[in-house]
């Protein structure tokens, strides 16, 4: 059984994002991909449930409207992969705005990668992702669950989250805070 479960939960977060590409992309294809196929490797999240009209939504929204974000439709993306993988939405949409200012200065081989996520096996050494919308719940997935991320997991510290994720001396923690603060 609890080899089961990662691919049952792995399918029903597929589907979940899934929905709500299609209800969000009037142009969608059927055969383009949400999320990588990778499993769940912690964390058991059941999904909140969000209201039609949640608060969080429309207060992202704005907040990436006032920087011209070319994500601010991806709002709603923002607050249910923090809520189906237990991380503070804002602190998503803090990362990309430290990393690519809200997805206005992305990598142009990597167009949709607003967290400035390195692949070692891309070409051009960060990851390609289909969307912005792959893109938050693929970030938000990995850091939920990559055993790297443990620690910053456990300890909540974006100092420790500093340290994997950006690996640099400087101000991207003050950055981080700076974000979330005005989001608030």
């Amino acid at each position: 059984m609890r080899n089961i479960l990662p691919g049952i939960l792995l399918i029903v977060i597929g589907a979940i994002i899934g929905v709500l590409y299609q209800q969000s992309n009037p142009r969608n294809v059927a055969s383009q991909k949400l999320i990588s196929p990778l499993p769940v490797l912690a964390y058991s999240p059941s999904p909140t449930p969000t209201p039609s009209i949640d608060p969080r939504i429309e207060k992202v929204e704005r907040f990436l409207k006032k920087y011209n974000s070319p994500m601010a439709s991806e709002a709603k993306t923002f607050v249910i992969a923090g809520d189906v993988f237990k991380i503070d939405y804002k602190l998503l949409v803090a990362m990309a705005g430290v990393e690519s200012t809200f997805g206005k200065h992305t990598p142009s081989c990597a167009p949709f990668n607003p967290f400035g996520w390195k692949s070692y096996s891309s070409p051009c050494g960060f990851y390609r992702f289909q969307d912005f919308k792959e893109s938050i719940g693929y970030v938000a997935q990995r850091i939920s669950s990559m055993p790297v991320y443990g620690q910053f997991r456990e300890s909540g510290s974006l100092t420790e989250l500093q340290q994997i994720y950006n690996g640099e001396e400087g101000s991207w923690t003050e950055d981080i805070i700076f974000f979330i603060e005005e989001l608030k």
